[in-house]
């Protein structure tokens, strides 16, 4: 997918059809609004776990592991969201947000220095909570049918990883380097058929990172 995706795929349902602009340049919450407002939107605000997820998602998918900016900022003596929206969905660390750290929110693993600008000073930032990533992680998934009349077939029911780090490699036979499918990135609810030349197909995981994403599902056939 591209940086701008629907969010009505991620609503189960909903008519909502938003669209999600990441800007990966370094910019203070004031001029980071501005540029939204700009465009005729906000810095995003979040209602609930499915849009928490997805921000996560596309951000690590992008390499910005540092976190990114959330449209929650303080104002008259409580947090509230730069669209004006309900403030419902608080998933931040206990004690979080605070406003020792700042009036403005992102969402991240490390406290991050000189992202908002309020009264000509520089103010640290915290966040809902980011995680970290799991580290590097290879495993492979031999599957062979004892009829080698047959030939395997691989179907992935969901797939979800970061882009930037993690990819499902799929190979012809138990031991050969023919590569019949690579995947990496979100597919969701997407079924993809892989089928190999004979009764036997091999899966090698490879996750370099691996945080903030669901993994993906697979079910083995033979025919």
């Amino acid at each position: 997918s591209g940086i701008c995706d629907t969010y009505d795929l991620l609503q189960q349902g909903k008519i909502d059809d938003l669209c999600y602009l990441l800007n990966t340049k370094i910019t203070a919450v004031p001029q980071a609004e501005a540029v939204c407002e700009s465009q005729r939107a906000h810095i995003s605000p979040i209602h609930d776990q499915a849009l928490n997820d997805f921000i996560k998602r596309t951000a690590v998918g992008y390499g910005l592991t540092n976190g990114v900016h959330i449209g929650l900022k303080y104002v008259n003596d409580k947090y509230v969201w730069s669209d004006g929206s309900e403030t419902d969905y608080l998933n931040f660390s206990p004690g979080f947000p605070d406003i020792d750290f700042g009036e403005c929110v992102a969402m991240g693993i490390n406290l991050f220095p000189g992202e908002c600008y309020f009264y000509g000073q520089k103010i640290r930032v915290f966040s809902p909570t980011w995680g970290s990533a799991t580290g590097p992680a290879l495993c492979d998934y031999p599957l062979m049918d004892l009829d080698k009349s047959k030939n395997d077939t691989v179907e992935i029911l969901f797939f979800e990883s970061n882009s930037c780090c993690d990819t499902l490699t799929i190979y012809d036979g138990l031991f050969g380097a023919k590569v019949l499918k690579t995947l990496t990135g979100y597919y969701g609810l997407t079924s993809i058929n892989v089928t190999a030349s004979s009764n036997a197909i091999r899966m090698e995981w490879n996750a370099k990172s691996g945080a903030h994403v669901t993994g993906w599902h697979a079910k083995v056939s033979s025919a």
